[in-house]
C-alpha cells in the first residue's frame, strides 16, 4: 500500500504494484470535518469530491448549476491540503475545479 510518492518509485524498481487509496465523491464525509483526518490515518491518500453530481461539497460536471465550491467544501479542501489528501478532479464541475486549484 503506498502511503507516499516514494512507496511507488520504490514499488516500480522493485517490479511491484502500488495500492493508492482513493475515495470515488466525498458523500462519505457528510458534515463531519473529522471524518478527513479519520480517513487518512487509514491510508486514503487521493479523492475526488464529486463524482458528476452537486452534494454537499461542490458541483459536479453533469449539472447545470456552476456553483463551486460550497462553504463546507472549502473547509474540506482545506483540511485535506493539511492532512495531504490529494484532490482529484476530473468529474467536478468547471467553477468546483477552480475553486480547488485556488484554495488554500
Amino acid at each position: 500500500m503506498a502511503e507516499a510518492a516514494d512507496d511507488i518509485r520504490r514499488a516500480k524498481r522493485e517490479g511491484r504494484a502500488a495500492l493508492v487509496l482513493h475515495a470515488q465523491g466525498g458523500d462519505w464525509i457528510g458534515h463531519k470535518l473529522h471524518r478527513v483526518e479519520a480517513l487518512q490515518r487509514l491510508g486514503l491518500r487521493m479523492m475526488l469530491l464529486a463524482y458528476n453530481a452537486t452534494n454537499l461539497l461542490c458541483d459536479g460536471l453533469l449539472d447545470r448549476t456552476d456553483d463551486g465550491l460550497t462553504r463546507f467544501g472549502k473547509l474540506v479542501v482545506s483540511e485535506c491540503n493539511r492532512v495531504g489528501i490529494v484532490l482529484e478532479y476530473t468529474h467536478t464541475s468547471k467553477r468546483s475545479t477552480l475553486d480547488i486549484i485556488v484554495s488554500p
